[in-house]
């Protein structure tokens, strides 16, 4: 496998995406299963079950929140994916050099604790 040496600024766009990432789990989380308002759900008679309890919906700041951690998602995911280091990536190993970006930064959610340059 080739070694990919990544520069820092797009190291560090990588390592916000994954902190933005897990900080938009743990508040999915936190959340009530609906946006809305709803009422319970129960569905039995179905082959598999279906029950929610009522859901108070998102308050005015959990989905400002939400959003504003999806905005950000966005721009990150666009700055790495536009980012130049790929244009000296041949286009055959695009793909791996991407997927070893996610494993390379310390602390990642998919692989944990890595060298820089995988």
């Amino acid at each position: 496998m080739s070694a990919y040496t990544y520069p820092g600024d797009l190291l560090a766009l990588q390592s916000e995406l994954d902190g933005l990432r897990a900080r938009r789990a743990e508040l999915m989380r936190s959340l009530p299963w609906s946006v809305e308002p709803m009422d319970a759900v129960s569905d039995t008679q179905r082959w598999r079950p279906y029950e929610r309890p009522a859901s108070p919906g998102y308050s005015a700041e959990e989905a400002a929140e939400w959003d504003e951690l999806a905005r950000r998602e966005q721009q990150l995911a666009i700055a790495i994916t536009t980012h130049p280091f790929w244009e000296g990536v041949a286009a055959e190993e695009q793909m791996a050099a991407r997927s070893a970006l996610k494993h390379a930064v310390p602390g990642a959610a998919f692989g944990g604790a890595a060298d820089a340059a995988v």
